[in-house]
């Protein structure tokens, strides 16, 4: 029996592609639920606010997020991109007018489960002049294939910038990626362990956010590591992404050697001591 994935649309702050006060188009965002070999028609709603006649052409690009989890709208980054088709090639729109547009989405019968994302939406020109990616705006779709949805998040790198420390200013890399097929829900911690175990500090890396399927997140990040105690010793660093609707976790380790300033300074002074006692012991000796 398939189970049909319900999941909230990938939400960006803008689904323009790039602003332009010479046309709008409606609505914003499509959410569409399809089974392999079935098809849906959907319909953008486009206006001319302009004062002059403006040449339409439809558009669909592929959308995906960035490693700072940003969407990038562009061509050619998934195939799915070849199962929306506009019903128009282009059109011209006079000033006050509006007019729809049609996009027949069609799932291939091979078509693996999982989300999509997509954007449908139209580049304008002034009639019979050039176009302009400045006058280009996009609704976000996002196709769901139904079947049985795979939750899979892995730490693909977790490393510190630093394997000897002399301060509790931390320094860390992490990249994850969403190896499902559906976008999750995730989020991280930093568990700091000294060398028996024992936990001695920890707190939110990432609060929650979402990953979209077959996507990277790598970022770089700085922790003040307070409650380590007074000595020295190797520590370790642990992240904990808990991810997906049942909260799934995967973890990682690395090392630190925890050296601070004042071990130094006793350090010195006992090779002082050291170097004076024996320098003593020789004068004594002649």
């Amino acid at each position: 029996m398939k189970i049909r994935i319900l999941l909230v649309a990938f939400i960006v702050s803008f689904v323009l592609f790039s602003y332009s006060s010479a046309f709008s188009i409606f609505p914003l965002r499509y959410l569409v639920t399809l089974d392999p070999g079935s098809a849906q028609i959907i319909t953008v709603d486009v206006s001319n606010n302009e004062n002059k006649t403006i040449n339409v052409v439809p558009v669909v690009l592929g959308a995906e997020q960035n490693n700072a989890g940003q969407a990038v709208f562009s061509s050619g980054l998934t195939r799915a991109e070849t199962w929306v088709k506009p019903n128009i090639n282009s059109f011209e729109l006079a000033t006050g007018e509006e007019q729809k547009i049609s996009f027949t989405i069609t799932a291939p019968s091979t078509a693996s489960p999982g989300s999509y994302y997509l954007a449908v939406g139209a580049q304008a020109s002034s009639a019979g002049g050039q176009l302009g990616l400045d006058s280009q705006l996009l609704t976000l779709l996002t196709i769901q294939i139904s079947g049985t949805a795979q939750e899979q998040l892995v730490i693909e790198q977790w490393q510190t910038n630093n394997f000897f420390v002399i301060k509790k200013d931390w320094n860390f890399h992490l990249n994850i990626k969403n190896a499902g097929n559906v976008e999750v829900p995730y989020s991280a911690r930093l568990v700091v362990r000294n060398w028996r175990g024992d936990e001695k500090t920890s707190f939110d890396l990432i609060q929650k956010n979402n990953l979209l399927a077959d996507t990277w997140k790598a970022g770089d990040y700085s922790s003040n590591v307070d409650n380590l105690g007074f000595w020295p010793g190797i520590y370790q660093a642990q992240v904990v992404v808990s991810y997906g609707l049942t909260q799934q976790m995967v973890t990682s380790m690395v090392y630190i050697l925890y050296v601070p300033v004042w071990s130094w300074i006793v350090l010195g002074m006992a090779i002082l001591v050291i170097i004076g006692a024996f320098t003593s012991q020789y004068k004594f000796q002649m």
